[in-house]
């Protein structure tokens, strides 16, 4: 639950690519509605990146 890690690292300089859930908390029953739209990103993520998934 590190909404500013964007902001405090350099992520692209690392052979990893972060996808950050935003829900409304980290309880499951707010993070579980975005496992499908999750599972559909992880194909395609990229290293260096960081991908937000969003109840949107």
């Amino acid at each position: 639950m590190d909404g500013n890690m964007v902001h405090q690292q350099n992520i692209a300089r690392y052979a990893i690519a972060i996808v950050a859930l935003r829900a409304k908390s980290n309880r499951l029953d707010d993070t579980r509605p975005l496992m499908n739209p999750l599972l559909a990103l992880l194909p395609k993520v990229e290293p260096g990146t960081v991908t937000f998934v969003s109840e949107s």
